[in-house]
């Protein structure tokens, strides 16, 4: 079957993006900006994360080891009247910032499945979603991740855009890795027989607060991962055998 791009006059992107989908399943963001023609493949990013916010979408493994996009049952064109109430009440425009802890999971969940594990569920972040950011399985060993992004230095919020926070990110960056840790033995006591590891954007801050704590990280036994703008991964604090 051959991939056509739809430019019915007065669809938009986020239009154009649903009706592909809904004709191609399973494609990566990259795949459906090339077919669309559409320049910025992070456009394509947060055009089918509202999607799937707004519920049109589902995203998850495809075949090739990526993070694909699914049309939900019932969805087979573009985005309806009926649909408008529910997808207002959700933000449409989502940070691009590589080191936003959306971005950071997506990174996180493509080496994991690259590594064999099959990815269970991954939290919706713009969402808030409770639970574990991602529930990943191999071989029957189940591997939770608590995933925390950096803070940027102006607020996202767009009714105060521009304006800079009074928080330094520094700071910033030490309470959200405390929080991680609270959340990461809160997992331990829910899911005890579960490894649990905590999982970072990969800055100097947070790789100097993993190595003032590494021995009480290895008492506990949370593993500790760092990602990278390209999606490296590497892990800096694990249990010992």
């Amino acid at each position: 079957m051959t991939e056509t791009a739809s430019h019915s006059p007065g669809m938009g992107h986020r239009e154009r993006v649903l009706d592909f989908v809904s004709r191609f399943a399973d494609r990566d963001d990259d795949e459906i900006a090339q077919a669309l023609q559409i320049t910025r493949r992070q456009t394509v990013n947060q055009i089918c994360r509202a999607l799937v916010q707004s519920g049109h979408l589902q995203r998850r493994a495809n075949e090739q080891g990526k993070i694909g996009n699914f049309p939900v049952a019932g969805e087979t064109g573009p985005v309806t009247d009926a649909h408008s109430e529910r997808a207002t009440k959700l933000p449409t425009i989502l940070p691009t910032d590589w080191f936003w802890e959306g971005n950071v999971v997506e990174r996180l969940a493509a080496h994991f499945i690259k590594e064999g594990w099959t990815i269970v569920k991954c939290a919706d972040t713009a969402t808030r979603e409770p639970g574990p950011d991602i529930h990943a399985e191999r071989s029957g060993a189940t591997l939770l991740v608590e995933v925390k992004g950096y803070p940027s230095a102006q607020y996202r919020d767009p009714r105060r855009a521009g304006e800079k926070k009074r928080t330094s990110p520094s700071l910033q960056a030490q309470q959200w890795f405390s929080h991680a840790l609270l959340k990461g033995m809160r997992l331990q006591n829910e899911y005890p027989h579960a490894t649990i590891a905590l999982a970072f954007p990969d800055f100097p801050r947070y790789r100097t607060l993993a190595q003032e704590i590494g021995g009480g990280l290895d008492r506990l036994r949370l593993t500790v991962l760092f990602v990278s703008d390209a999606g490296t991964v590497s892990i800096v604090a694990a249990p010992a055998p």
